[in-house]
């Protein structure tokens, strides 16, 4: 049966009672003002009101508080008194004395009954008294039950309720438990998720907790229920408190079966989806199934606890041989196995764990010795068949004398050795905007959705990670990943059945994130990648990705001047993403500048020093001071050469400034990056508009290696610098600085690489490079006003490992989030990050 929602028995039979009729069309008149010299009695907000419960030593008495607004005149206010039963409560008359603003009613019971409940409202009518049209209430309802609660002692709750909806450990934790007796084999389990009171699942999470009492009802240990009831346990004004029950008709749902729990030996239990979970503002109060993992337990005070529990799980079959991994419970002595062909119905795998616990000639395993840590190590038993196909394993756990106690199975898709058919794992993913779940409390700046579907699939994994985390350790990104749990059954489920679609929350605004999935269907397995999502938002600066059209005409200074200062440095260097190169020095040139020219501008000459951050040093070169051009507000490269120096293998070189992209650069050195302002203090180098608009994107500089003194026969660079951002360290609060980068090894991305020497043929070529430069920032500063920083194309973040974590569909709020970074999904390539 799948079950989406079930609706509690009250909210169902309000259904029944909204039916459509006509109403006639009606004129309202004003009513009546309050009478003058109205008293305006009410009863204000108070503990009395509500249900409450009385010990028997406790008097049999409550004390209600009424206020008036007009405190003249001795009066005797008329109440009327509602009752479940006359003759119980005694109610003395109301009377005020004249500049008496409150009085209090001592209200008694003697005659109460234990067990029975008993309710009493008390209502001011008379207008003279009571205000018609106030605020204020006129009227209070107060019931009470006495009862006693005995202590039994503490129990031990082991939680897998809160599962249904949020991603929380099955832990287990002590509980005080009440017994009473008027209700004999109900127990009372006090303030089971209140921090305070010793749980430890939510100790971390913004949740509220009020005092309450779960109750679960073994009045018949083989028919155990939890009648529905609140929790206690207030997720957020938005979603409330959340509630509890299990899946029968006598729990109060509206189901004609009921799937019961059992008390053995002081231990109650459910059977898996059991229970019934859902919050009183989520989802108009749906109820989801809980106990998924069939892990809820709570053992009474003196229960004797034993595991017998035993699983089985299988690795893929190599040469022919697959390996099962048989674990054993604490109680488990010998575990009986056998293997079947095909897969087995539940009939059938009850009928056959029934005559492996009847059979005395039994394959068997025997529990492994303890290892130095006194950990009990699992058993692994090689399975080998005759043919490709589906086996199921059966197995029996049993105690030390040899009785079976449980019984558990799996399936295997094996693969026989000599058969190479393989069957090709069909699986899909993806990412998308979280905007749509913004009701929910879900902001697209820190969450993202994902969906997964595919075809026969028996295990999934799935986990998000950032473009930084896979840039910077692809391989460790994908271990954690197989290290992680793998969706439960019923996502794996949905995977196969339709699309299974939840969120990740949690995460970084403006950060590009990957989703990471590995499935199985049996026979194959297979790691695929997303394409990206960035979350909405702004990222850090040094992480984003610029263009011309991001220069900001604002910011470019009239002189040269404004550009001169030193400035941590930052670029692509050994991964996708900006790291701390150095610093970098602009100043003055010796070069007398120029102009000014037709336009009005001039050309003033700057030195740059450090672009390569020392890598220059390896070929004999120490100083790497190249010269810009300044013109128009923005500068670009002008002059290449850095001299002579020394390749270990080729010998005499001379070592010049290149552009370009990685894995082709351009001949030219001159006019392919200009730098400018993008934001306050921080400095670009961009592809240039004439480039840009040609479809290139020329985003590095090359430490580049030649043949001859004029720079005119190239041997290849020998290394690059990608996407150079200098940051006036005044206004860097990116974080990563003043951390130089390691030392750079010689030709660490190998020896002398050729490169692709062809220039743009679509570029206009009427005009020299130095004009065509010129026309390019001439264009720029006349068509832009204030342009935009650029769009984000990485995050700053470590790697951090992922905890594959499962929700709903819909996207229920978490109460933690250990969701790490994620990223893409089109099969894995191990190099796509250098």
């Amino acid at each position: 049966m799948k079950l989406n929602k079930i609706l509690f028995t009250l909210l169902a039979a309000f259904s029944i009672l909204t039916v459509s009729c006509q109403v006639e069309e009606q004129t309202y008149e004003p009513g009546e003002p309050d009478l003058e010299g109205c008293y305006g009695v009410y009863f204000p907000t108070q503990e009395a009101a509500g249900s409450h419960t009385m010990d028997p030593s406790e008097t049999p008495a409550v004390e209600i508080i009424v206020k008036r607004a007009t405190a003249e005149d001795d009066i005797t206010v008329p109440v009327n008194v509602i009752v479940s039963e006359e003759g119980i409560f005694n109610v003395p008359e109301l009377k005020f004395v004249g500049g008496q603003t409150e009085a209090v009613l001592n209200i008694t019971f003697p005659d109460a009954k234990a067990g029975v409940e008993y309710s009493l409202t008390l209502e001011i009518t008379d207008p003279e008294y009571a205000s018609i049209y106030g605020v204020n209430p006129t009227f209070i309802n107060y019931s009470v039950i006495i009862e006693k609660y005995e202590l039994m002692g503490k129990a031990l709750y082991r939680e897998d309720i809160i599962t249904a909806l949020f991603s929380a450990p099955n832990l287990e934790w002590e509980v005080d438990v009440y017994t009473k007796e008027t209700t004999p084999g109900v127990y009372y389990l006090a303030n089971v998720y209140d921090p305070a009171a010793g749980c430890p699942l939510l100790s971390n999470n913004p949740t509220q907790y009020k005092d309450s009492y779960m109750v679960i009802d073994a009045s018949n240990p083989q028919k155990v229920i939890m009648p529905f009831q609140y929790m206690g346990l207030i997720v957020n004004s938005k979603y409330g408190e959340c509630a509890v029950g299990s899946y029968a008709p006598e729990a109060g749902f509206n189901v004609t079966e009921g799937v019961y729990g059992t008390l053995i030996d002081g231990v109650i239990t459910f059977p898996a989806d059991a229970l019934l979970f859902g919050m009183e503002l989520y989802k108009d109060f749906g109820f989801y199934l809980a106990n998924g993992n069939e892990m809820f337990r709570v053992a009474l005070p003196g229960a004797i606890l034993t595991d017998y529990t035993i699983s089985l799980s299988a690795d893929h079959a190599e040469n022919g041989k697959q390996p099962v991994a048989f674990t054993f419970g604490p109680d488990v002595e010998t575990i009986k196995y056998e293997a079947y062909a095909g897969p087995l119905s539940k009939a059938d795998i009850e009928e056959k764990a029934a005559e492996l616990a009847a059979a005395t000639n039994a394959k068997t395993v025997t529990r492994p010795e303890e290892d130095a840590e006194g950990n009990v190590p699992d058993a692994i038993v090689n399975f080998e068949f005759d043919k490709t196909g589906e086996y199921t394993i059966v197995a029996v756990g049993c105690d030390e004398d040899g009785a079976a106690q449980s019984s558990t199975s799996i399936i295997l898709t094996y693969v026989a050795e000599d058969d190479e058919k393989g069957v090709p794992v069909v699986i899909s993913a993806g990412l998308g905007s979280a905007a749509k779940y913004a009701p929910q409390g879900i902001s697209s700046e820190t969450a993202v959705e994902f969906y997964v579907y595919g075809e026969d699939i028996v295990d999934v994994k799935v986990g998000l990670f950032s473009y930084a985390s896979l840039a910077g350790n692809q391989n460790a990104c994908i271990q954690t990943l197989m290290e992680s749990d793998s969706a439960p059954a019923e996502v794996i489920a949905t995977v196969n059945e339709d699309v299974y679609v939840d969120v990740f929350s949690g995460l970084t605004p403006g950060t590009e994130y990957y989703l990471l999935v590995w499935a199985s269907n049996g026979y194959e397995q297979k790691l695929i990648m997303s394409d990206p999502w960035t979350t909405d938002g702004d990222p850090l600066p040094v992480y984003q990705s610029f263009s011309a059209a991001d220069i900001d005409v604002t910011l470019l200074p009239e002189t040269s001047e404004g550009y001169f200062g030193t400035y941590n440095y930052y670029a692509q260097y050994e991964g996708p993403l900006r790291e701390y190169i150095g610093q970098v020095t602009i100043a003055d040139s010796d070069i007398p500048d120029a102009g000014p020219d037709e336009s009005g501008l001039t050309d003033e000459y700057v030195e740059i020093t450090g672009l390569f951050g020392g890598l220059q040093k390896d070929f004999g070169i120490e100083d790497d001071t190249v010269i810009f051009d300044y013109y128009g507000g923005v500068i670009y490269s002008l002059e290449n050469g850095l001299g002579k120096g020394t390749h270990p293998q080729v010998g005499e070189i001379y070592v010049g400034l290149c552009q370009g992209y990685p894995g082709g650069v351009f001949v030219g050195y001159s006019y392919l990056m200009i730098g400018g302002y993008v934001d306050e203090g921080y400095l670009a180098f961009v592809t240039a508009p004439n480039y840009a608009d040609a479809g290139y994107t020329i985003n590095s500089f090359f430490l580049y290696a030649y043949q001859d003194a004029e720079y005119s026969s190239g041997l290849g660079y020998l290394d690059y610098l990608t996407d150079p951002l200098l940051v006036d360290p005044a206004v860097d609060n990116n974080g990563l600085a003043p951390k130089a980068s390691a030392a750079r090894s010689t030709l660490s991305r190998g020896d002398l690489n050729k490169i692709n020497f062809n220039l743009a043929s679509d570029i206009n070529c009427v005009e020299t490079e130095r004009g065509r430069i010129r026309s390019a920032i001439d264009q720029m500063r006349t068509e832009k006003a204030v342009q935009s920083v650029g769009t984000v194309t990485g995050v700053k973040g470590e790697w951090s490992a992922p905890a594959a974590e499962y929700t709903t569909e819909e996207a229920a709020p978490q109460f933690k989030n250990t969701t790490s970074d994620f990223d893409k999904v089109n099969d894995v390539n191990p190099a796509l990050y250098r």
